[in-house]
């Protein structure tokens, strides 16, 4: 009778110890059983949150307000927002473009002078480097919300690089970016790491002051200038300058992050209104207020350390816009509105565009004409005929092979390299003339 309830005994811890691994097999590797993945089922705790929940948020889609809190962000643009003549439209991710591309070319971060305020879709400056590039296949996505500084720039640059582009460009903003980032790195926790001093505190900023200027140049263009206020992120003041170190430091951690994932990092000032007419000023010889002239000499020297601190970093390549929109107000075309707003129109944002596209449009190029092999595993490979910027696959390797090409040579090319030629069929046919490394041209013109 002993013998046979320990025998009992044993059968039973047996039984619930089977029972506990398949129930843990069934959670982890359901497909062990027969069960498809995508019929497990998983409970919505804090580790694995509902994903359309959280995409589709009805919180924010349905807000009335433009800008939105984050815990990270601070602040982000509401998705799904309308178009509107100077906003929007803001796509899923709540960013001013008419979607999110699966791989972007270039990337862009800024804020409301890079988002485009006082300008439609189609006017600013992202917009215009795109119409000002040769190759306007290229996918530009816009990265930009209003109010962001360089705490945001180097958070966003982080999911920036999901979409592999060959290009991040980085905005800065000499009108507020300093003060900006000052505040969200001292204010929030999250960025503490960012502080370069931790003797200072949120609470050691200057009094904001503001002021209007009113400018009527010769040729009838009218603006207004608020020297004060855009002084306040220049002066010669502790949390200013720990604002220029924090962008500083922010391009230093972007473009290390991107060396690693194989992108380009470049860089541009945007400067005041107030400074982009300082030589149309002078050469008129209007009178000014000492604001306006504490601003301009405070700004030209807080953007010359800010280029320096570029120029150090490895890798990094900075874009002058400042003295293409100086040499823009000479003329007699408005960059900016009638009013104080500071943000460009479609002319001064073009101008912007421009600049930026001469000077990335050579390092982008297209794949060079001929054959590419794309990894799909460590013993197989996809081959790629490259050729007037259109794209055939070869059905396998033989066939590749016989048509004369060099399988094992072929140099390798990423998947985000192709995303802009055009497919236009598979190559099952062996024919040299057609298809091989001396082939003619005729099947440029075939769709």
């Amino acid at each position: 009778m002993i013998f046979k309830k320990e025998w009992l005994m044993a059968s039973a811890s047996a039984v619930i110890t089977l029972a506990i691994s398949l129930a843990v097999v069934r959670w982890l590797a359901p497909q062990l059983l027969g069960i498809p993945v995508d019929l497990q089922m998983v409970s919505v705790d804090e580790k694995v949150s509902p994903f359309y929940e959280a995409v589709f948020r009805e919180k924010d889609l349905s807000s009335k307000g433009f800008l939105l809190k984050d815990p990270y962000s601070g602040i982000r643009a509401r998705p799904l927002f309308p178009r509107r003549i100077t906003m929007g439209p803001n796509d899923l991710l709540g960013f001013r473009n008419s979607s999110v591309p699966n791989v972007a070319d270039v990337v862009i971060v800024g804020d409301s002078q890079t988002y485009g305020n006082n300008a439609d879709i189609d006017q600013n400056w992202p917009a215009q480097l795109r119409t000002a590039l040769k190759d306007q296949s290229r996918i530009i996505y816009n990265m930009s919300v209003g109010g962001w500084g360089a705490v945001q720039y180097a958070y966003v640059a982080e999911k920036a690089a999901a979409f592999r582009p060959h290009l991040m460009i980085i905005t800065f903003y000499t009108g507020n970016d300093p003060l900006e980032s000052f505040i969200v790195a001292y204010n929030n926790e999250h960025w503490k790491e960012l502080r370069p001093d931790p003797s200072i505190t949120s609470a050691d900023i200057p009094r904001l002051e503001s002021d209007t200027l009113p400018i009527r140049f010769n040729d009838g263009i009218t603006t207004v200038f608020t020297p004060k206020t855009r002084y306040t992120s220049n002066m010669d003041h502790e949390a200013v300058k720990t604002g220029y170190k924090i962008m500083a430091e922010s391009a230093r951690r972007i473009t290390k992050a991107n060396s690693i994932n194989g992108i380009r990092t470049l860089f541009t000032i945007i400067p005041t209104k107030e400074l982009v007419y300082e030589s149309k000023i002078l050469k008129e010889n209007i009178d000014v207020s000492e604001s306006y002239r504490l601003l301009v000499s405070a700004e030209k020297n807080n953007i010359n350390n800010l280029k320096k601190e570029i120029a150090d970093i490895p890798q990094a390549l900075y874009i002058d816009v400042v003295s293409p929109l100086k040499k823009a107000a000479l003329g007699s075309t408005p960059l900016y509105k009638e009013t104080a707003d500071g943000h460009p129109i479609a002319y001064g944002y073009q101008v912007i565009g421009r600049t930026v596209a001469n000077a990335i449009q050579g390092l982008m190029p297209p794949p060079k004409e001929g054959l590419y092999q794309l990894p799909i595993t460590s013993k197989l490979s996809k081959y790629f005929l490259v050729d007037d910027n259109k794209l055939r696959v070869f059905n396998n390797a033989d066939v590749t092979e016989k048509n004369g090409w060099d399988c094992e040579n072929a140099p390798i090319i990423a998947d985000r390299d192709l995303a802009n030629l055009k497919f236009t069929g598979t190559i099952v046919e062996v024919n040299q003339n057609r298809y091989g490394p001396t082939r003619n041209k005729t099947f440029k013109n075939e769709r």
